[in-house]
């Protein structure tokens, strides 16, 4: 006989999560379906936590070798990757206990572990040994890796971010990273740091290809300042015996030897099993579920978050998914998920800080708008650190609204988040210079950047005016 919820979420990762607890909050009767022993999804296992572990744990190495630029003595690092593996894991353990099974049954959630789901049909699944009827259903069961299409390449040799952080616990002398993205390039930095020979192979012209070109160049330069090969425009095209070999600009054939390959490109959802053509769920052109601004699919009744369906594959953007779709599950007023103001970092060193439009989009629109940019050179507490590389760049309209801000240097995480609420709120840049900083600290530079736009009015009749009365 079927059980009866309200809500029936599948997948226990970051959008899964935040569905069921929020249904809970409401006192709604919701089970949490999941396949795997524990939640938590990639995110905590296998993607955001681990690596960000990792990336600092290589960051320590590098202060260590890099010392004397502070008139410390620099030390040599050799580094025991089975040693920062357990640093890592210790991380998502106790990451690991908010995410916990006990912590959502304490919520109040129905939790099924070990229980891979299938539909029956229209608001019913199979969920493990039990069927389970829902008035809706939350599909949020995430992505993974896609396989490398590289001829000859041993299935021992090679890595993804799946397998990386169970699999590796001796540091490769030479390694290959296929992907110049987000996720090869942090990784691909660490790994040197660590000790690790390391090329970096991305098929276009540009690392980050989703940055400005300008800040992916302060990337490139910081990683080959640290002895990365990066090759750029170039392909992998068949591994022989420890060497891989690459087809480069020009279509020039050229090979790399490789102890290790960290494939760092491609994602594809997991769907199988589901049975989704039994509820009437559409998949797009890419192979993702097909969803509306309502985070609905074509079933009625049914929604996916996150990953699976195919937008923007971030976390903190999953979590707003999840937030979108349960408000339309639960209530009769509706929400619609705009990716308008969405921000995001890459962690190498220097970070990458983005949010809202590029300068290339906003040609390709039409739409007026100038560059307003101030370097971290400039920037003093960037000089006390020892940090100076990089700029802040926003975008904004003739009147100083905010259309896109780029931030590469350090911080740039955590510095992106003003302007995005700038965006979020309809702050202009005046307003931004106007907010009192505290000094010396790296938020200063967002205001620099807007005092930028400032000064920039003073060419107009307003600063023939000021300048009028300054003089009389």
């Amino acid at each position: 006989m079927a059980e009866q919820y309200r809500l029936v979420v599948v997948g226990g990762g970051a959008g899964g999560l935040v569905v069921a607890a929020g249904a809970a909050l409401f006192g709604a009767k919701v089970a949490l379906v999941e396949k795997c022993a524990e939640l938590g999804g990639d995110c905590l296992n296998e993607g955001c936590i681990p690596s960000k572990a990792f990336i600092r744990a290589a960051k320590a190495a590098h202060a260590l070798r890099t010392a004397d630029r502070y008139g410390l003595p620099a030390r040599p690092v050799e580094a025991d990757l089975g040693a920062v593996m357990d640093y890592v894991d210790s991380a998502v353990r106790t990451v690991a206990v908010h995410d916990s099974v006990e912590r959502f049954q304490r919520l109040g959630v129905d939790v099924l572990t070990h229980a891979p789901a299938r539909f029956l049909g229209p608001g019913r699944l199979q969920a493990g040994d039990r069927v389970l009827e829902a008035r809706h259903i939350v599909i949020a069961t995430g992505t993974r890796p896609a396989p490398p299409a590289i001829p000859g390449l041993p299935a021992g040799a090679w890595y993804d971010t799946t397998t990386l952080w169970h699999g590796l616990r001796t540091l490769p002398r030479r390694l290959v990273v296929i992907g110049g993205g987000p996720i090869g390039c942090e990784l691909g930095q660490a790994f040197a740091r660590l000790g690790a020979q390391v090329t970096i192979v991305q098929r276009g012209p540009q690392l980050l290809p989703k940055e400005e070109p300008e800040a992916a160049a302060v990337v490139a330069e910081a990683l080959r300042a640290e002895g990365i090969d990066v090759r750029l425009d170039t392909t992998p095209v068949v591994a022989n015996e420890g060497l891989l070999e690459l087809e480069g600009p020009g279509r020039v054939r050229s090979s790399v030897p490789f102890d290790a390959v960290l494939v760092a490109v491609g994602r594809q959802p997991n769907l199988e099993g589901l049975d989704l053509e039994a509820a009437g769920v559409r998949l797009d052109e890419r192979g993702f579920i097909a969803v509306d601004a309502a985070m609905r699919t074509s079933a009625p009744g049914v929604f996916a978050v996150g990953d699976v369906a195919g937008g923007l594959m971030f976390t903190h953007v999953a979590e707003a998914e999840a937030k979108i779709a349960l408000r339309n599950a639960l209530f009769p007023f509706s929400g619609k998920m705009d990716y308008t103001v969405v921000p995001w970092a890459t962690f190498t060193d220097p970070e990458v800080g983005r949010v809202g439009a590029g300068e290339a989009s906003l040609k390709a629109a039409g739409a007026p708008f100038a560059a307003h940019v101030f370097p971290f050179a400039d920037v003093d507490r960037a000089v006390t650190d020892g940090e100076t590389r990089g700029f802040v760049k926003v975008l904004a309209s003739p009147k100083g609204r905010v259309l896109g801000a780029t931030i590469v240097g350090a911080h740039a995480g955590e510095l992106i988040h003003e302007f995005a609420m700038a965006m979020r709120r309809g702050v202009p840049l005046s307003g931004v210079s106007g907010l009192i900083h505290a000094y010396p600290t790296w938020s200063l530079a967002n205001r620099r950047a807007a005092d930028v736009y400032m000064r920039g009015k003073l060419d107009g009749w307003g600063g023939q005016v000021l300048r009028w009365f300054a003089q009389h």
